[in-house]
């Protein structure tokens, strides 16, 4: 498994695939294409800059919950990940990682936080759940 920069999401108010795809692909910047062979169409992926690629994955469930990262409750996964190191490094996919956080943040429609390979917290604005909410 490749070193990837991961922003995992739970929309906070009512919003379906679609709509969290939309608004994923607004504040990256990017059309984010989907398929039957992209990852046998579980994710939606674009190119966020030369050497670095997005992913977005759709009802993430394989990640045990860890301390500040609530892996389970967050079900949409957004990777920022090199694909040539020709091109591109970790360093440079977390920069780019940044300012997309700080859109889909400023929305106000998400909990979200960032991890460097699902093991550290980067960022943190996970927004509880309401009983009965």
């Amino acid at each position: 498994m490749s070193t990837e920069i991961a922003v995992f999401l739970r929309p906070i108010v009512e919003m379906n695939r679609a709509q969290v795809v939309s608004e994923v692909a607004r504040a990256a910047g990017v059309e984010l294409r989907h398929g039957p062979d992209i990852y046998e169409g579980m994710a939606h992926v674009g190119v966020i800059d030369q050497g670095v690629k997005i992913e977005l994955f759709v009802e993430v469930d394989y990640l045990v919950d860890d301390v500040g990262m609530p892996f389970s409750s967050h079900p949409y996964e957004l990777d920022f990940r090199p694909f040539d190191a020709a091109l591109a490094t970790i360093e440079q996919a977390q920069r780019l990682m940044e300012p997309v956080y700080d859109r889909l943040k400023e929305t106000g429609l998400f909990s979200l936080f960032a991890t460097y390979d699902g093991q550290y917290v980067l960022r943190s604005d996970i927004v509880e759940t309401r009983p009965g909410a």
